[in-house]
């Protein structure tokens, strides 16, 4: 039976289930409590959503929001395994916001008539889109402290 030192260093220097379980329901409540509260903040900055430069504002807003809460709350588990987590939290802020104005951009120009709210025709594609990109500053970041990890973090 190990001692609580040994699961301790085991823990930093392997990831396993318990570290992706933790992971999956950070990243969970950072989104759903950032897009609620960033929904807000958007309501508060832009009272009605028209014009496409208007959806693109609420929709980076809230992208900030709730990046900036999935940031934090990830870097607070990847700092025990030796991860900054002001680097983590401002990468994936920084890229979750540029890949948000970039997902808006393309789809507000393809589709006017979509809307924030819409989950299929707004949220989804914006996940894909934005995560590609968040990925980028998050794998320059993890590569510095992470000897594993590989380009395919960014997918």
């Amino acid at each position: 039976m190990g001692t609580w030192k040994t699961y301790w260093r085991n823990e930093r220097e392997e990831v396993g289930w318990r570290f992706w379980s933790i992971w999956v329901i950070l990243t969970n409540i950072g989104f759903f409590s950032g897009l609620a509260i960033g929904r807000f903040f958007a309501g508060l900055f832009i009272p009605e959503t028209i014009t496409n430069s208007d959806k693109i504002g609420e929709a980076v807003i809230i992208g900030a929001v709730f990046a900036t809460l999935i940031g934090l709350l990830q870097g607070i588990l990847l700092q025990r395994h030796g991860v900054p987590r002001e680097s983590w939290t401002l990468a994936t802020g920084f890229g979750w916001i540029a890949g948000t104005l970039i997902a808006a951009l393309l789809l507000f120009e393809l589709d006017p008539q979509t809307n924030t709210a819409d989950w299929f025709r707004w949220i989804i594609p914006v996940g894909f889109i934005a995560g590609a990109i968040v990925g980028i500053p998050q794998w320059l970041v993890l590569r510095r402290y992470v000897d594993t990890i590989g380009w395919w973090w960014i997918i």
